[in-house]
Parts: structure tokens; sequence; C-alpha cells
């Protein structure tokens, strides 16, 4: 069956409108609009092909740019209601009950020789009172295969800047939050990996990878946000499970010197800077507090490097102090910690020579000097 609109010679072309009756009656249903492709009831293993229904706007054969020259748009709307829900669109792909079923597509066309090709926008709408539409991207479940992937890949640019992907979340008296959460795993949990771009080019720089967090901009009161890195928990009852370690290691270099890692607190413009606190927790009931090692690397040719532990100067109050103690035990019958300091050994038997030990106190200018005290550890006992 082939229906078919006159064409317009000097005005524009007919139209076809296919319209439903209407129910005026309360209780009832308007009329439906139904267009279904042909069924292939072939019942052979080399099958046949349902019929196709294809919805496709007119063309323009236009030369110009201007836009009363488009090909035509392709709009489906759900039905309005005075006082209930709006109609709902579903575009849902064919079922099969022994294959997989049909995929959805929803594509832009190439742009031409001097066009950008079409966008693709997916935006709920505003709501007044109540709360505004989600939008949800969901893979479906696979009970015996692997889970579907969800991938966003920005453009490439072959020759310029390749896209961007921005997520934001919604502002408001309290903005969003955002989460970013592998899912849990029977086996082993899945990875979550945030990689900067490389850089291919001469004498360029990989890319940044920075995690801030947030501002409080507010004059009265307002507190930064915390940025808080922690290793996974373990809930093993044995001695195998362990937490997880955080590792922050600077970038290696084939000719150049590594990567740095600097800790460095936060400066105040009036107040005091922040604290570098470095401690290991507390032990349980069966082993040992943890190790503090601060150690430089071996070097093979060049001098090892150096560990510096020195305190800011002042200009209105006392200098800061500096303090080794070792730790103390209640224990019966055993000693406190020693506090060991020891300079490093020339080993070579070619005028090796040992390292110096040298105790100062601090010059003077206007004062005496500091003084130098050594003195052994007091005892209660007679």
């Amino acid at each position: 069956i082939s229906v078919t609109v006159g064409t317009g010679d000097l005005a524009d072309g007919g139209a076809l409108i296919q319209t439903a009756g209407e129910a005026k009656d309360v209780g009832f249903a308007a009329g439906l609009v139904s267009i279904t492709g042909g069924l292939a009831s072939a019942d052979s293993e080399s099958g046949s092909l349902g019929g196709t229904v294809m919805v496709t706007a007119g063309a323009s054969s236009a030369v110009g740019s201007d836009v009363s020259g488009n090909g035509g748009d392709v709009l489906v709307a759900g039905g309005y209601a005075a006082g209930a829900v709006g109609g709902s669109i579903q575009l849902l792909s064919g079922f099969s009950s022994a294959t997989s079923s049909g995929d959805v597509q929803v594509l832009t066309a190439n742009s031409g020789a001097t066009g950008v090709s079409g966008g693709i926008l997916l935006e709920t709408g505003s709501a007044l009172q109540s709360n505004s539409g989600d939008i949800v991207l969901a893979v479906g479940t696979s009970f015996y295969g692997l889970g579907g992937a969800a991938a966003i890949t920005a453009g490439a640019a072959p020759t310029s800047k390749g896209g961007a992907i921005g997520l934001t979340t919604g502002t408001g008296v309290t903005s969003g939050d955002m989460s970013l959460t592998v899912g849990v795993g029977s086996d082993v949990g899945g990875k979550l990996e945030l990689t900067a771009g490389t850089s291919e080019g001469a004498d360029r720089i990989g890319g940044l990878l920075i995690a801030t967090a947030g501002a409080a901009t507010n004059s009265e009161g307002s507190v930064g946000g915390a940025l808080i890195l922690t290793g996974g928990a373990s809930s093993a009852l044995d001695t195998l499970g362990a937490g997880g370690d955080i590792i922050a290691t600077g970038g290696a270099a084939e000719q150049g010197d590594g990567g740095n890692v600097q800790i460095l607190t936060g400066a105040s413009t009036l107040a005091s800077s922040g604290d570098l606190a470095m401690g290991t927790a507390d032990s349980g009931t069966a082993g040992n507090s943890g190790n503090v090692i601060i150690d430089t690397g071996y070097s093979a040719v060049g001098t090892a490097g150096n560990i510096s532990m020195t305190v800011g100067a002042t200009e209105t109050f006392y200098g800061g102090n500096v303090y080794m103690t070792a730790g103390t035990t209640t224990a019966d019958d055993v000693s406190g910690g020693a506090v060991m300091v020891t300079a490093g050994s020339g080993t070579s038997m070619n005028g090796g020579a040992g390292g110096a030990l040298a105790f100062a106190a601090g010059q003077g200018n206007g004062g005496a000097g500091g003084a130098v005290a050594v003195s052994g550890g007091l005892s209660t006992l007679n």
C-alpha cells in the first residue's frame, strides 16, 4: 500500500496527517496509532527478515547554506496531559528468544565539507516544586558472561586539540556530590585508575593530574575541604590479611632527574601555617607499632642524598626547638629506647675516612651563645 501526497510546483508540498480518534467520555482512551513492519512467518532454518519501519524526514535539494534550505526534522513527542503525567517515549529494540536482542543506535550524520557534525543532547526538563528528572546510563546484568562496558570517549583531533570530557554536579545550597565507585567483586575488586594524558612530542610535558579539595570562599569562619587518601581496609581475621598501602612515587626518568615528592602544609596570611604530622598508628594487642623510616637512595657515581632537619627562622620570638626522644617503656627488667647518632663509615682501604660528628650550640650576637649539655640518665634506685 502506497500513500503519496502530491507535489507542490509553486508552493509547499502537501501534508500527510494521520490522527487517531478522540475520546470524549470519562474513563476511555483516545485511539491508538500503530505502525508495524511486516511479519516474516517462514519457519525454515535459513530464516527471513521482519519488515523494517523507516521514518525519514524530507530531503532538501537547496544548494545554499540558508536555514530555509535545511533538511526536514523528525519530531517525536509524548502526549500532553493537563492534570496527570505526560506521555512517555520508549525506544526498545527487538527481543529474541534464541540469540541477542537488537541494538539501539543514536547517531548524527557526518558533516559536509565545511560544517560540523551534529551534536547529541540528553537533557531532562526543569521542575518548579519537585525534583527534576534523572539521567541514568545503566548496562544490563549478565548472569553467565561478562558484564557490559560503559564507555564515554571524547572526539579525536589528529591535527588539533582532542575533545574534553566534563562531569559537573548541580549547584545549589549544597552542591551535588560526585562519586566514582568500582563495583564489588566476590573474588577481586576492580581497579580505579586516573591517568593523565601521554605526550609524544619533543620537548613537551605529559598531562597534569590534579586533585584539589573544594575552596571555602565566605569571609566568616569557613573551612576549606579536606583531601583524604586512605588505603583499603581488610576484614580478614588471620595474619595474612593486611590493609592496603598508600604509595606516592615521583616519575622516573631515563637521562634527567627523577620527579620530586613534595609534602607542603597550607600557608596563612595572618595566622599559623599548617602542621605536618607523620606517625604510625598504635599497634594491636599482639603486634608492634609501625616504624618511621626516612632514607635517601643509593648513589653509584654521585653523592648520596642528604637528610636535613631545619627549624624555620623567626623575627619576633624564640627560635623553634628540635626534639629527638626515644621510646619510654613501663615493662619490668627492660630499658627505654636508645638514641643513636652515628656518622658515616669510610670503608675504602685507600684513604677512606669516617664522617665527622659535630655538636654545636647556637651563636649569640647580642648575648651568650647556647650551651651544650651531655648527661647520663638518672636512676631512682639507691
